[in-house]
Order: structure tokens, then sequence, then C-alpha cells
């Protein structure tokens, strides 16, 4: 973000340069003096090229904000040492994301974060997620009326190592899915 921003009023004092020796070239060729007209657009030349570094910074501030916004309610739950907590509930948290990793496999993302791993321990993982989230959602969809903690409860009777979180997401999108 600070090199971005760095480069951006480092393109705006260039142009600035540039467009006062253009003009210093214009006015020493015509060997005229200058009528104050060429100083006006260097001006608004100037002006129109701050409000771009402007914009372009603004712009900057945006996507921060956002990978912000994404790393914090998009984040596993983890431990203090920066390690998932338990590779179950990150497999059931990467099985329920919307956008872009909707429906996806998970396994993928999971090699990641665990590359010891064997592809059959992670197709292990990715179906007990998956099975407890289909769990959740279908419990919600037979007991419409049933809150957050009796849905948890539920999943769990099933699936003991599902957390809160997990279980209120799943909550959450059962509901969603029984309003459709």
């Amino acid at each position: 973000m600070r090199l971005a921003r760095f480069l951006i009023y480092l393109a705006v004092a260039a142009v600035g340069f540039f467009a006062m020796f253009l003009h210093a070239l214009a006015t020493r060729s015509t060997g005229r003096a200058d009528s104050g007209g060429s100083l006006l657009g260097i001006g608004r030349l100037l002006v129109g090229v701050a409000a771009i570094a402007a914009l372009c910074e603004w712009a900057l501030r945006q996507r921060a904000r956002r990978l912000r916004w994404r790393e914090r309610f998009n984040a596993p739950q983890v431990a203090s040492s920066g390690e998932p907590r338990d590779p179950l509930n990150h497999a059931m948290h990467l099985a329920m994301e919307w956008g872009g990793d909707f429906m996806k496999p998970t396994q993928p993302r999971l090699k990641q974060v665990y590359p010891t791993m064997s592809d059959a321990e992670l197709d292990h993982l990715e179906a007990h997620a998956r099975a407890a989230m289909k769990f959740g959602h279908d419990y919600v969809y037979a007991h419409p009326h049933a809150t957050t903690d009796e849905c948890i409860a539920a999943i769990r009777a099933s699936f003991p190592w599902v957390s809160d979180a997990n279980g209120s997401r799943a909550h959450s999108q059962g509901q969603y899915y029984a309003m459709k």
C-alpha cells in the first residue's frame, strides 16, 4: 500500500515537472513573454493529475479494506500459534463458503494448509464436513422453528466435533435454503 501510494505521488510529480519543462521549452522557442494562459493550462493539468492520483489512492484503500474484510470474516478459527485448531472444522468452514469457492471441493484448499495429509485423509475430511453441513441444513428444513442452539445440539449428537461457529453457520445457511 505504501509503495503504491509512493508510486502514485511520484507519477504526479513527474507529470508536473514534465509539464513545467514543456512550458519552459515552449516559451523559450517562441521568444515571447508568457501571457499567463499557459500557466493556467499547467495549473489545470496538475489539478487533473492530482485528482487522478487521489482517485487511485481511494481505489487502493477500498481494495485494502475489502481484503481485510475477507480475511476477517472468511478466516478459519485459528489457535494462538496461527495453525488451524482442528482439520474437521476447518474443512467444514471451507465447505460452507460462499462466493468464488461455493460448492467447490475443499481438498485443494486443505492441501495448502495441511501439506502432509494424504489424499485419502483429505477425502475423509471433505466427506465428514459435507455430511455435517448437510445434516445441519436438513435439520433446519425438518424443524423450521428450531433455534440456533437446538440445531447445534442436534448436529453435535451425530458430529460431536462441530464448533459453535460452524454449527451456527450451518443453521443460518439451512434457514436460507429452507426459505428458498
